[in-house]
């Protein structure tokens, strides 16, 4: 326990930041590190409450954590073969014995199912100060391709619905539509694959697994006349922000995820079902291109006053939960 400037006692939380982490996850500690910076309670140096930004504690992690689970593919979602079956069940198992041992569970959105001492709101993430950087080296990037396109980006797993959008695209295209289609994004093996075999099928659709910089990403967004977020299922997607950052039509599917990362009081995208292809189809047939980014997401004042927000949420509800804890 540390104390503050009036001698009363203060519990004092930490990040660790041992491990591998995707480009989501050092997004989401960089946010951590700009919340440190205005709460000086949050720490990357000791305290006496971890900060598990993970589905569960590293092996070998002691002493008391407030759990942010991240992944909700443990829980929803398609699972493509006993391989992806095994995993997920081995992470649900894990997770759910990690929520309940937590001083505390901060959910980033309503993917993510209420166990254990649960903090009463949800804490989507906002985009990272890297996103700035990366936003405006983007602006000095050429268009990627010459034509008219469409474009979805992200790691080509099976959750991540592409297979789902590439039938709908393949409507689209039944029904007179022209514009190429360019998938961005590497994953696993075998579901590139199955994304490989199922693009031979229809004309006009161009993979990319070959691995992308941030930048890029925001240069294939910024220059499309569509982009297109398909997952079954997500916790708080930032590239949901990141589109709405740089691109006015953006559709995607209409699960939690979605829209619990969306600023309150802002446009959303636009939203489909994955139980109708033929709904996507007409989105896509519908688009229409040259119209001017609006959303408050492109401000970088905004921006920043989104992490802020966050920040303070976050340390709200850190001393929430442990104080509740403690009694």
């Amino acid at each position: 326990m540390g104390r503050d400037s009036g001698d009363s006692i203060v519990t004092t939380f930490f990040v660790p930041t041992g491990g591998s982490w995707s480009g989501g996850g050092k997004a989401v500690l960089d946010n951590f590190r700009h919340a440190a910076e205005r709460h000086p309670e949050i720490r990357f140096d000791g305290g006496d409450i971890a900060i598990v930004n993970r589905n569960f504690p590293p092996r070998g992690q002691r002493g008391p954590f407030i759990l942010i689970p991240q992944n909700a593919w443990a829980w929803a979602g398609p699972k493509i073969g006993p391989r992806e079956h095994m995993k997920m069940a081995t992470m649900r198992a894990f997770s759910e014995l990690a929520m309940r041992r937590a001083v505390g569970v901060i959910r980033a959105g309503r993917s993510i199912p209420e166990r254990g001492n649960v903090w009463s709101g949800i804490l989507p993430n906002p985009l990272d100060e890297g996103f700035d950087s990366a936003e405006v080296a983007s602006r000095e990037l050429a268009r990627p391709t010459p034509e008219p396109y469409f474009v979805s980006v992200g790691s080509l797993n099976s959750y991540r619905g592409v297979d789902f959008l590439i039938r709908a695209y393949a409507r689209y295209r039944a029904e007179g539509g022209t514009t190429t289609l360019h998938v961005v994004g590497g994953g696993q093996p075998h579901y590139v694959a199955r994304i490989q075999e199922l693009a031979s099928e229809v004309g006009g659709v161009h993979l990319h697994s070959e691995k992308v910089t941030r930048p890029q990403v925001l240069a294939w967004l910024r220059f499309a006349d569509a982009a297109v977020l398909p997952s079954y299922v997500e916790t708080s997607p930032m590239s949901v922000l990141e589109a709405l950052a740089v691109q006015s039509n953006v559709l995607a599917s209409d699960i939690p995820g979605h829209p619990d990362i969306v600023p309150d009081g802002t446009r959303g995208p636009d939203y489909f079902s994955h139980d109708r292809p033929e709904e996507l189809a007409a989105k896509l047939l519908g688009v229409l291109g040259g119209v001017d980014v609006v959303h408050p997401l492109s401000s970088s004042e905004f921006r920043e006053q989104q992490r802020v927000d966050w920040g303070n949420r976050l340390a709200q509800a850190l001393r929430g939960l442990s104080s509740r804890a403690s009694r």
